[in-house]
């Protein structure tokens, strides 16, 4: 199977950098590593493969996250987790064509809210982390369904 490690990560610096404003660090700190976590949202993409893009936001950056993307968003934790939804919709959407090829056509399903479990999720089959300011961090899955 191809490693869509670098892909990911390309796509989510991206992401980051135009649509929030932040500057991703490739290392990440151990004030960063211990973040905890503000939410996770996750869209289901379907098409030549299938799976999901997961995107979690760590250390206290989700009101920022959110108002550098909307404006003041003066502590509405619903405009927040959708500001979440939007750049996790955003990632998905832009990966898909890098790696099923710009012809395959892919249905990408809305954003949803995932509950962290740790321990229990699978193993993605790329994951980036990147720190955000000075303790925050974001982490990006990609899984694909077993075929």
């Amino acid at each position: 199977m191809t490693d869509h490690t670098a892909t990911l990560g390309d796509v989510t610096a991206l992401t980051l950098e135009t649509l929030c404003f932040f500057c991703p660090e490739v290392e990440v700190s151990e004030l960063q590593d211990a973040a905890t976590v503000d939410g996770t949202m996750s869209v289901r993409f379907e098409g030549p493969l299938t799976g999901r893009v997961v995107v979690r936001l760590c250390g206290g950056l989700l009101p920022l996250f959110a108002s550098n993307m909307l404006g003041d968003v003066d502590g509405d934790y619903h405009m927040q987790r959708d500001a979440l939804a939007e750049v996790t919709n955003v990632i998905c959407g832009n990966l898909m064509p890098l790696i099923g090829g710009a012809e395959a056509a892919f249905v990408l399903r809305a954003p949803q809210p995932v509950i962290d479990l740790p321990g229990a999720a699978p193993h993605p089959t790329a994951l980036v982390r990147f720190g955000l300011e000075e303790s925050g961090r974001v982490d990006v899955m990609l899984y694909f369904d077993p075929t």
